[in-house]
């Protein structure tokens, strides 16, 4: 069995299967932790409530809401480190990669990885500037998993809620205090494990020509103002036999990049990277979504209703 690839998502929504369809393109195996909504999207399919296990319940009776996401949202966001861990626990499986629902996938990840994480428990996305404003951020959205990695991760949630919370509730004051959306969240938790460890792998950063993408409404990856962005505000991206690359302004070279993450309005995005015959043309995408039928129809009906 080669390295499987698990996307967790709750509820329907048209962009799902873009996400499993390309990870498979590449991958053999591409599981779906999900809900019964989305239980007809994909046929390696897994009820998230099947995989309940008393590490979560455990960090369930310690948590703390301290986020602008709203409390279910916030939850999820941790339930699927803890549903990854008891699959592969009661699997017997070894090592994974998780990806989120909006990533529109462009390679194998493991064999293009492969000699950067074979001494890694695991490998996440983790930009070089932190401390400013408390930033404590890293990502989770094209991540790789050993069995211990993901042990390691969820029990240093739970023991950071139970015994190390004052950490966090510093991080959520200043962001009350200062009005600024954000907070604790499993981004700021990735952060905290990660800090110091030489067995997690940063695939923020440049390997052999090529990375892993954060957040495709940003010129940052690993570095601040490190790719040029379009009009649009995304990314610059050409793709070169179906593979997109983007300048890196630090080293000077084009860079492969194995995924783009699709977060936010960037959604809109994904059906043209997705497509061999649009991905040329990604930059047409707000028009796209302007005049979709289902966005004409709505805003007809908006129009008639003011009427």
């Amino acid at each position: 069995m080669s390295t499987p690839i698990v996307i967790f998502h709750v509820g329907y929504i048209d962009y799902l299967e873009l996400a499993l369809t390309t990870a498979k393109k590449y991958n053999n195996d591409v599981l779906l932790i999900g809900d019964e909504s989305n239980k007809m999207v994909w046929n390696f399919h897994l009820i998230k409530d099947e995989l309940t296990s008393t590490a979560y319940q455990d960090f369930l009776k310690v948590y703390t809401q301290m986020s602008s996401y709203n409390a279910e949202y916030d939850l999820l966001i941790f339930e699927r480190f803890f549903c990854l861990r008891e699959w592969m626990k009661r699997n017997n499986i070894h090592e994974a990669w998780m990806l989120d629902s909006d990533v529109i996938s462009f390679s194998n990840f493991t064999k293009k990885c492969s000699k950067f994480i074979q001494n890694s428990m695991a490998a996440i996305s983790i930009p070089q500037h932190q401390e400013k404003d408390y930033r404590w951020a890293a990502f989770g959205h094209n991540s790789y998993w050993t069995l211990a990695g993901i042990t390691s991760f969820t029990d240093f949630c739970i023991e950071t809620y139970s015994k190390k919370i004052s950490l966090l509730q510093e991080k959520y004051e200043w962001h009350v205090k200062n009005n600024v959306l954000g907070g604790v969240c499993e981004m700021t938790l990735l952060y905290l494990w990660a800090k110091g460890k030489t067995d997690v792998f940063n695939t923020a950063q440049v390997y052999d020509g090529m990375t892993i993408d954060n957040w495709i409404t940003s010129s940052e990856n690993f570095d601040l103002n490190e790719y040029p962005v379009t009009i649009g505000g995304i990314k610059h991206i050409t793709f070169k036999d179906g593979i997109p690359y983007s300048f890196n302004k630090k080293l000077g070279k084009n860079v492969a990049f194995l995924s783009l993450h699709c977060q936010g309005s960037a959604k809109k995005y994904m059906r043209f990277f997705a497509n061999d015959s649009l991905m040329d043309f990604y930059q047409l995408a707000p028009v796209w979504e302007l005049m979709r039928p289902q966005r004409v129809r709505n805003k007809i009906k908006k129009l008639i209703k003011k009427l």
